[in-house]
C-alpha cells in the first residue's frame, strides 16, 4: 500500500526540504491512524499552476538531508531520508473557460488556460496523464455544478476521469452533495491538501491523503499509479484532517486579499 496526496503545490515561499519534511511527518501520522508501517511510501501529486515549475527545479542529489533520485520516468522523482520514501509526480493545474480547474496528474505540460473544460481534459489524456476535477469552495454550484454533473455522466467520452476533494473544506460542514452523485456514477473522489501560497500552509502537505492498495513501481511509479487508477471506480479509503472554522475563514480572507493585490 501507499498514501497519496492528490493536490500538491510547492510554492516559491516554501523551502523545498521543509516541504518534504512536512509531507513525511504528516504521512507518518496518517500511517499511525491506519495501523500501517511508518515506512509506507508516500506519493505527492504536483499540480502546478501555469508559469510555476517547482517540480522541474528539483534535481537529483542532496536536499536538506533528503536524497533525490531519478526514476525511469521523466515525470517522477524519488526522495528518501532515513527510512521514509516520498515519490514526487509532476502535474499541472489548468484553469478552464468555465472557471473550473482540471488537474493533470503525470503530465508536465505546459497547458493553456482558458479553454473549454472538455478540451483541457482531452489535452491531459492525449499525453498519457490522468485528469481530475477538484472541488473548490463555491465552484461546484449553479451552472458550473451542471458542468460537473454532465462530465461525470459522460462515460462514453471520458471513461478515465476523476474528481477531487480538498483539505481546505470545512470540517464541520456537510459533505458536498455532488460527491455522492459522482460516486453513484462509479467515479472516485481523490483528496488532496492544496496548500495556499502562504508560508504557514507548508505544513499542510500530506495532512489529507488516500490509500492506494497496490504496489508502487520504484522505476515507473506514475505508470503503476495510473494503472491502479484504471481500476479505481470507487472512492478509496481516506485519512486525515479538514479545516477548522477559524482557519477556513482565515484562508478565505487571505486569498481574497491576495487576489485584490494581484488585481491592483
Amino acid at each position: 500500500m501507499y498514501l497519496v496526496d492528490a493536490h500538491v503545490h510547492l510554492h516559491a515561499c516554501f523551502d523545498p526540504a521543509d516541504f518534504l519534511d512536512a509531507a513525511a511527518g504528516n504521512f507518518s501520522r496518517l500511517c499511525h491512524g491506519l495501523d500501517l508501517p511508518e515506512s509506507t511510501p508516500g506519493v505527492l501529486l504536483f499540480t502546478q499552476s501555469r508559469g510555476a515549475d517547482a517540480f522541474g527545479g528539483l534535481r537529483p542529489g542532496q536536499l536538506g538531508g533528503w536524497t533525490i533520485e531519478e526514476t525511469g520516468e521523466e515525470v517522477s522523482l524519488r526522495a528518501s531520508k532515513g527510512g521514509q520514501t516520498l515519490t514526487l509526480i509532476a502535474g499541472r493545474q489548468i484553469v478552464t473557460e468555465e472557471g473550473l480547474e482540471v488537474l493533470a496528474y503525470g503530465a508536465a505540460g505546459p497547458f493553456p488556460d482558458g479553454e473549454p473544460i472538455e478540451r483541457a481534459i482531452e489535452r491531459v489524456l492525449d499525453i498519457g496523464g490522468a485528469p481530475a476535477l477538484p472541488w473548490g469552495f463555491g465552484k461546484w454550484s449553479g451552472t458550473r455544478g451542471s458542468v460537473i454533473r454532465r462530465l461525470a455522466n459522460d462515460h462514453a467520452q471520458f471513461p478515465f476521469l476523476f474528481f477531487g476533494d480538498n483539505a481546505g473544506r470545512l470540517a464541520l460542514g456537510s459533505r458536498p452533495r455532488l460527491f455522492g452523485e459522482v460516486e453513484q456514477l462509479r467515479r472516485a473522489i481523490l483528496p488532496g491538501t492544496d496548500p495556499l501560497p502562504f508560508r504557514g500552509e507548508l505544513h499542510k502537505v500530506g495532512r489529507l491523503a488516500f490509500v492506494a492498495d497496490d504496489a508502487l513501481s520504484p522505476t515507473h511509479p506514475f505508470g503503476s499509479f495510473r494503472t491502479w487508477l484504471e481500476t479505481c471506480t470507487v472512492t478509496p479509503q481516506i485519512q486525515g484532517e479538514y479545516e477548522s472554522l477559524a482557519r477556513f475563514l482565515q484562508r478565505q480572507v487571505a486569498m481574497q486579499f491576495r487576489k485584490r493585490l494581484g488585481a491592483a
